[in-house]
C-alpha cells in the first residue's frame, strides 16, 4: 500500500514482475533519494525497494527481489553467489 500524502489516501499500486512470497523476519531497505518536484522517497528518481531473505513458516529464504518504484516493477537480480537463506537479518543503504 502507498500513501499519497497530499490527499492522504492509501491505495494499491498496479505492480508488475513477481513480487517475493509472503514472510517474515526479513530485511528491507529503500535506495534511492527524492527529486526536487518530489519530496517523498518513493516515485523519485531510481528509488528502489529491495528485500532480502526472511521465513515463510519452517522455510528460511534466501531470495533478493527489487521493486523499482518508478515502474512498479518487481525483479529479482542475479547475483554472483548463490541464494544464501537468512532470517532477522539486516541491512542499510551505503
Amino acid at each position: 500500500m502507498v500513501l499519497d500524502t497530499e490527499i492522504f489516501l492509501w491505495y494499491k499500486p498496479a505492480a508488475s514482475g513477481l513480487p517475493p512470497a509472503p514472510r517474515a523476519g526479513h530485511s528491507a531497505a529503500l535506495l534511492g533519494f527524492a527529486s526536487e518536484n518530489n519530496k517523498d522517497l518513493l516515485g523519485s528518481f531510481g528509488a528502489e525497494l529491495v528485500v532480502f531473505g526472511g521465513t515463510r513458516g519452517r522455510k528460511w529464504e534466501g531470495s533478493l527481489h527489487v521493486l523499482n518504484c518508478d515502474r512498479w516493477e518487481w525483479s529479482r537480480p542475479k547475483v554472483g553467489v548463490s541464494d544464501v537463506a537468512l532470517m532477522m537479518n539486516a541491512c542499510c543503504m551505503l
